[in-house]
């Protein structure tokens, strides 16, 4: 099932809060990583992540 994320405007700051709907990090975050991972710098990876992962994923393919 695909998920929709909120569009934004290219001159639009996002909302951090609906960015991060659906964001889940897995891994251990002590206090040295809460001094940068901070909600707008996952944020600000979420929308990386949703704006380039799918042309990511083809340069990894095209190097096989």
């Amino acid at each position: 099932m695909a998920t929709s994320y909120p569009a934004v405007a290219p001159n639009q700051t996002p909302n951090p809060d609906a960015v991060l709907k659906g964001v889940e990090i897995l891994g251990r975050v002590d206090d040295a990583h809460r001094k940068i991972l901070n909600r707008d710098a996952i944020a600000f990876l979420a929308l990386l992540h949703r704006s380039f992962n799918k042309t990511r994923l083809a340069l990894l393919e095209r190097r096989q």
